[in-house]
């Protein structure tokens, strides 16, 4: 790993316009207690970051170490799209569909170089345009379409919430000092939730800006991965030193928090199922895990030892998909996992 590399803090130390031919899954292997299917993907050593569904019918994720976004098939065939900048290689962290049809993506570039910061939109065709941020040390994080038809994300180094319109048009806002946002979503209330994994505590921002910070019960904390339930209510992963949670906000800011059963799993993203439960990844100890409305807790292994799971979206198949960033052979995959 580069040094100069502004590596996204919040993911654990430990792990963490040309396309190519579209490349079949070279290999694929399976877990048969949870259905989990792996397919390789054609880079090593990318880091499959965040994942998500485009209005296509693919899934379409980021590489952290790649460079590149990769869209895959529902049957595991995947495309490498690059993302040219000038100068060195560049970080992709958060993806997600846009109100325009496009996937927007988070970059950010380098520090040493004096490199600014980007918001990426990228077609369905694999077109790539990148919209500068004003600052370099913004370390944009988590993406998510709004209730008002623009992206908002977070910027994890700056401490701002930023939304910036489908013609790239950009403002900030700015949280509390050192709270270091990572991720965001739409809740039921019409606002945007938000993680603040450097304050402990759970964020909400009006369409217009306005911001009200919720605390976890428990201190310290770092929430990271934020989702909308089908319950009404947004979910969060939340590393708790010596331990780990799935914790769950109402739009009323009441937290309730559901320890998880592997302690220092490193559970990072998370996602809302198609069977109405909570899906999240738990990077550190390889595991994807489930939790009810009502706060039972599953966990399965990976059938890659070391996989490092990390972002988890549903499919437009109905299934669930994740990213996995194995670094002891290395080899890049996507896993599957079939409800």
């Amino acid at each position: 790993m580069r040094t100069n590399r502004r590596r996204l803090p919040a993911v654990l130390t430990s792990l963490m316009f040309v396309a190519l031919s579209g490349i079949p899954a070279a290999s694929a292997s399976a877990a048969a207690s949870r259905g989990i299917t792996e397919f390789a993907l054609p880079t090593t050593a990318g880091e499959p970051m965040s994942i998500a569904p485009g209005p296509d019918g693919n899934l379409w994720l980021t590489e952290y170490q790649g460079s590149q976004i990769v869209r895959i098939t529902p049957s595991g065939t995947a495309t490498t799209f690059a993302v040219d900048v000038p100068g060195e290689p560049v970080v992709l962290n958060g993806i997600t569909p846009g109100p325009d049809g496009a996937m927007w993506f988070t970059v950010t570039g380098f520090e040493a170089n004096s490199m600014p910061d980007w918001i990426g939109r990228i077609t369905m065709d694999g077109s790539v345009t990148l919209f500068p941020l004003a600052r370099t040390l913004a370390n944009p994080v988590g993406i998510t379409a709004g209730p008002d038809g623009n992206l908002w994300f977070t910027e994890y180094q700056a401490n701002r919430i930023g939304r910036i319109t489908p013609v790239g048009v950009v403002k900030e806002f700015r949280t509390s000092r050192l709270a270091h946002p990572w991720g965001i979503v739409t809740g039921a209330d019409g606002n945007l939730w938000f993680a603040e994994s450097g304050g402990g505590s759970i964020g909400r921002i009006t369409p217009t800006g306005k911001i009200t910070e919720y605390p976890t019960p428990t201190n310290p904390s770092v929430p990271r991965g934020v989702t909308l339930g089908a319950d009404g209510n947004v979910w969060f992963t939340e590393d708790i030193f010596g331990r780990n949670a799935i914790g769950r906000i109402t739009p009323s800011g009441d937290i309730s928090e559901f320890p998880l059963p592997t302690s220092n799993g490193g559970p990072q993203f998370v996602s809302a199922g198609p069977d109405g439960n909570i899906w999240f990844t738990e990077t550190a100890f390889s595991k994807v895990g489930q939790i009810t409305p009502a706060g039972t807790i599953h966990e399965w292994r990976t059938p890659t030892p070391h996989a490092l799971p990390e972002g988890i979206t549903q499919g437009a198949d109905g299934q669930l998909w994740f990213a996995e960033s194995e670094t002891a052979t290395p080899k890049d995959q996507v896993g599957r996992i079939t409800l």
